[in-house]
């Protein structure tokens, strides 16, 4: 049985002139399972998995726009859903935490929109 993944959090923090990932701690959440809104805080965001023993990274999107950073939120609820695709991607499943109109190879076919089928 294979090992469920799991996507990270990491936080770009600058240390005098060099940038570094830090690892981000999930604080605790209420009981509806929102962050509390001293914890909510925006922050250069990315989300980290393993694939083929190799380590994949992805930068988190805000949810207002790409001109602003993400809250931490967003990191967390984008990590549960790259969790989730991770471990169904032999279900076929689209990645969650892509645009829409991003184009894949998918089995069988040419690169084609997420949108369209085979």
């Amino acid at each position: 049985m294979r090992r469920a993944t799991t996507a990270s959090i990491y936080e770009r923090v600058k240390y005098g002139a060099k940038w570094r990932r830090q690892r981000v701690h999930i604080p605790p959440r209420k009981a509806n399972g929102t962050l509390y809104l001293k914890d909510d805080r925006q922050g250069a965001f990315q989300l980290s998995w393993y694939e083929d023993r190799e380590k994949k990274w992805q930068n988190v999107k805000g949810r207002v726009s790409e001109n602003e950073l993400p809250f931490l939120s967003d990191a967390i609820i984008q990590a549960e859903d790259k969790s989730w695709f991770l471990n169904n991607r032999d279900r076929r499943v689209y990645d969650p935490t892509v645009s829409k109109n991003h184009t894949e190879p998918h089995a069988g076919c040419a690169a084609i929109s997420v949108l369209d089928l085979c």
